[in-house]
């Protein structure tokens, strides 16, 4: 199932994320089918990104399962990259 990062905060003033990667961006996880067959990702712990204004990578970001009855199997946790500089004018 994909891993889907969990942001919180403002970037500084006239930024914005340009992309993010995740490594790994999908993990095995173990529970009924009838649960695992509805989940569409697994979320991130939450992740800072107050008053960024560079890029930033988030070490070891803790993979967090809430469904009580579903366990990652391999990985409990994730790096996610993100690329941020200034916002872009819209046309």
């Amino acid at each position: 199932v994909s891993v889907k990062e969990i942001v919180e905060g403002n970037l500084g003033e006239g930024y914005e994320v340009y992309s993010r990667t995740l490594v790994p961006d999908k993990v095995r996880i173990r529970g009924p089918e009838s649960i695992v067959k509805k989940l569409e990702f697994v979320p991130t712990e939450r992740i800072d990104l107050s008053e960024r204004s560079g890029d930033f990578v988030a070490q070891k970001v803790p993979i967090n399962v809430t469904e009580l009855k579903v366990s990652l199997v391999d990985e409990v946790a994730t790096t996610v990259a993100f690329r941020i500089g200034r916002r872009h004018p819209r046309r």
